[in-house]
């Protein structure tokens, strides 16, 4: 089936609140192909969500995306594999493919309260008949969600693998690694449901619910991977991370602290330099910009310190050619990128799968945003299986019994989704 060239739209609703966005979004019948992505980021983000229903066409590599369509989708971290003459030594246990993109039949993109629903053409009747179901109230799930995750690694293993990531460093093998560590387990959940519970108490600009086939994702990333706007193509790494609190005058200063911190602020100029050299491999000459660095930012549940990059690519640059220039990207990987990749597939315990991967959507007219898949589980409804994976960044500075904490604390966010 070829993918359609044009998706007709018509402006649904003007008046639509966050509760009542949500209670739409959960009304949404089941399907095996959906993207529900939340959270509106005031630099760049053109909506306050986007969702996607059903799939009219899916292909599996960003090559096969035909101009003019709306395509939503997933890069696995593997997904290098096909470019960057690395492979793991890992079996991947969720199942997520490589990489997966499909065009959706039905789309709603809210902005300002507003919603425009986006459907094939000659399919209006369809898709307002569709629309007017998502306000048809529904039976609420009874049954209680849980999740028993398990360390894949101990804490004295973590702590002995980091020291000798550290002993790579000394010995100029690299100057930074994402090291990740992993949960494992088995869940029972209702995953947009979850999802949309987890989003109450939590608020992330790339949050995102996908369902792709069998497997779930569930997200509540702050970190964006890139975003195109026309010819201008944004970066926005994340380094630097600090729990927020409730005390005011200890919030603020841990706000400072960030930005004081010698190690935070290192780790997080090494991925813009890193970022620059991938963007300007794509980039028209003299474009690459640093637009921001060391840019503070708060959340429900953090401080992070993100900074920004621009370039400017040529009107015939694909999604393809951005992707292989610089996916994975560098604030999960490190510096310089291969030889991290290299030790990370050495040191962790298991294949990252969709973790520190990205999902996100491309535009008709071109443009895309992808996030950075972090803070989020994934879970296969078949086998009932679910991981998460969290990390930090190791440099020479990192204290290993520090960076297990925080792992520990990251994994904390992610547990919360099966509180009631």
């Amino acid at each position: 089936m070829e993918a359609c060239t044009t998706y007709e739209k018509r402006l649904v609703a003007t008046d639509v609140n966050a509760v009542e966005l949500h209670r739409l979004i959960g009304h949404l019948p089941p399907v095996d192909y959906q993207s529900v992505l939340l959270g509106h980021d005031a630099m760049l983000g053109r909506y306050d969500a986007l969702v996607a229903w059903g799939a009219h066409t899916v292909c599996h590599t960003a090559d096969d995306i035909a101009e003019g369509s709306w395509w939503f989708g997933h890069i696995s971290y593997d997904a290098h594999e096909d470019w960057s003459g690395l492979h793991s030594r890992h079996s991947p246990q969720i199942g997520f493919s490589k990489m997966a993109f499909f065009a959706p039949v039905y789309v709603l993109a809210v902005r300002d309260g507003c919603v425009t629903l986006y459907h094939l053409p000659g399919d209006e009747s369809a898709a307002l008949h569709w629309w007017n179901t998502l306000h048809v109230a529904k039976a609420t799930p009874t049954a209680k969600s849980s999740l028993l995750m398990t360390p894949s690694i101990s804490r004295s293993a973590y702590i002995d693998a980091a020291q000798a990531l550290r002993a790579h460093i000394k010995r100029g093998d690299v100057y930074e690694v994402n090291f990740c560590q992993y949960f494992t387990g088995e869940a029972s959940l209702q995953p947009l449901r979850d999802f949309l519970r987890w989003m109450k108490r939590t608020t992330a600009p790339f949050s995102a619910y996908y369902h792709f086939e069998n497997n779930h994702l569930l997200c509540a990333s702050p970190e964006r991977f890139l975003c195109k706007l026309q010819q201008q193509i944004y970066a926005q790494p994340i380094k630097g991370t600090s729990p927020r609190h409730p005390n005011p005058i200890i919030d603020d200063a841990r706000k400072q602290a960030l930005l004081d911190s010698e190690k935070e602020r290192a780790e997080n100029v090494m991925i813009v330099d890193l970022m620059r050299n991938d963007l300007s491999r794509i980039a028209e000459r003299n474009s690459v910009h640093v637009k921001e660095l060391f840019g503070l930012y708060s959340f429900s549940q953090v401080h992070q310190m993100i900074s920004t990059i621009s370039a400017e690519v040529a009107p015939s640059i694909t999604l393809a050619e951005v992707l292989r220039a610089t996916f994975p990207m560098g604030s999960m990987t490190g510096a310089p990128k291969h030889s991290a990749m290299q030790l990370i597939d050495r040191y962790e315990v298991r294949s990252r799968e969709l973790f520190s991967g990205s999902v996100g959507y491309v535009e008709p007219n071109g443009d895309f945003d992808f996030n950075v898949v972090i803070r989020s589980l994934q879970y296969s409804d078949v086998t009932k299986f679910a991981v998460a994976g969290v990390g930090s960044a190791i440099t020479y500075l990192a204290d290993p019994a520090a960076e297990y904490e925080e792992c520990l604390w990251k994994l904390s966010t992610i547990n919360k989704i099966v509180e009631p």
